[in-house]
C-alpha cells in the first residue's frame, strides 16, 4: 500500500494557531487583552479555535460508523485528558495554596463544577475542553455528515441560537454542548472544503469576505460559545474565509518554515504542557514582580514559557514522558 505523502503545509499553519494560542493565553493571565496591538492581530486570527476543527473534518472517514469513530478518539485522548487534569488539578491547588486559600470547597466542590458545566474541566486544565468536545464532534460525524448531509449547516445554526441564548444568560449551557454546534460546523465545512479551499476561485472569494470582516468585525469566544462582537452568523462566514486563506496561502509555499511547521508536526505536545506550565511560570512571576506591568509581564510569561517548551521537548520525546502524556 502506497503511503500518503504528509501535508506539511498544515502543520506549518497549525504551528501558528499554535503560537497565537500560547500568546493569547499568555495576555490573558496578564490580564493585557486589550492593548491596540493585540487587537489588530486577532483580527487576523477570528479563526484560530475553528480552524482545529476544520482540519479534523479534512480527515474525516466516511466509512467509520459512530462506534469506531468514538473508540478510536477515546482511546487517542483518554490519556492525556487523564494525565493533564491530574497535573492541571495539582497545580491548580498549588494556586490556592500560595493564595492562603483553604477552603475545602474550592480544593473539590469547585472544580467538580467546573468539570460539569465548563466542558469536563476544571481551571487547572481549562486547555483540555478541546479534547472533549472534538471527541464527540468526531463521534457524531457520521450522523451530521454522512446519513444528514446538510446537518453540519444545521449546527452552524444551532449554535448560533445557543450563541444568543449565553449571551442573554436565559439558562445555562455547559460548555461542551454549546460548543460542539460550531465545532460540527467547522468539522464539515473541513470536509467539504478540502480540495476546493486549494482553488484560485475560492481564495479570491474567501479574501472578499474577509476584507468585509476588517470593515464590519465579529468575534466569537468559541470554548463558550459567546458573542463578543458583531453577529454570530457574521463570525461563522468570517472564520471560514480566514481559514481557508491561512491554508491556501501555505500551500503555495513548497517548503518547510521553522519553527511554526515542526511545531505544528508535534502539536499535541505544545497544546498539552503549555497550560500547566503557563500557570506555573505566572505564579512564580508575580511573587518575583509583583509591580510588574501588564505588557513587561505578558513578554515574560510568553518569553519564558516558549523556552521552557523548547527545552523541554528533547525531555519529553526521548523517555517515557512521552507514552505517560499520550503525545
Amino acid at each position: 500500500m502506497q503511503q500518503i505523502k504528509r501535508d506539511f503545509s498544515i502543520d506549518t499553519v497549525g504551528g501558528i494557531m499554535i503560537i497565537y494560542m500560547i500568546l493569547l493565553h499568555c495576555l490573558q493571565f496578564a490580564n493585557s487583552t486589550d492593548s491596540f496591538t493585540f487587537e489588530r492581530i486577532s483580527s487576523f486570527f477570528i479563526c484560530f479555535m475553528a480552524w482545529f476543527f476544520f482540519k479534523s473534518g479534512m480527515f474525516h472517514h466516511e466509512n467509520f460508523t459512530f462506534r469506531m469513530n468514538f473508540i478510536h478518539t477515546l482511546d487517542k485522548f483518554k490519556r492525556p485528558y487523564i494525565m493533564f487534569i491530574t497535573i492541571g488539578y495539582i497545580v491548580y491547588a498549588l494556586h490556592l495554596y500560595l493564595k492562603n486559600d483553604f477552603n475545602w470547597i474550592h480544593y473539590v466542590l469547585s472544580p467538580l463544577k467546573q468539570c460539569l458545566l465548563g466542558g469536563g474541566v476544571h481551571e487547572g486544565a481549562l486547555h483540555i475542553w478541546f479534547l472533549i468536545t472534538l471527541l464527540f464532534v468526531k463521534s457524531l460525524s457520521p450522523l451530521f455528515i454522512d446519513k444528514y448531509k446538510q446537518g453540519w449547516i444545521l449546527c452552524g445554526i444551532i449554535g448560533s441560537f445557543l450563541s444568543w441564548i449565553v449571551k442573554h444568560e436565559y439558562i445555562l449551557v455547559p460548555y461542551y454542548i454549546s460548543n460542539f454546534f460550531p465545532g460540527m460546523f467547522f468539522y464539515g465545512l473541513g470536509y467539504h472544503m478540502k480540495l476546493y479551499q486549494y482553488k484560485n476561485t475560492t481564495f479570491i472569494i474567501m479574501t472578499s469576505i474577509f476584507i468585509v470582516s476588517l470593515i464590519f468585525p465579529a468575534m466569537v469566544d468559541f470554548r463558550s460559545n459567546s458573542t463578543i462582537e458583531g453577529t454570530y452568523i457574521s463570525w461563522l462566514f468570517y472564520a471560514s474565509a480566514n481559514i481557508m486563506i491561512f491554508n491556501y496561502i501555505f500551500k503555495k509555499i513548497p517548503y518547510k518554515i521553522w519553527p511554526f511547521t515542526f511545531i505544528g508536526t508535534n502539536s499535541m505536545y505544545w497544546f498539552l504542557l503549555h497550560w500547566p506550565l503557563l500557570m506555573l511560570i505566572y505564579m512564580g512571576a508575580i511573587e518575583l514582580f509583583p509591580d510588574i506591568k501588564k505588557d513587561q509581564m505578558s513578554a515574560l510569561l510568553f518569553t519564558v514559557l516558549i523556552t521552557v517548551l523548547s527545552l523541554s521537548y528533547p525531555i519529553v520525546y526521548k523517555t517515557k514522558l512521552k507514552k505517560y502524556c499520550g503525545i
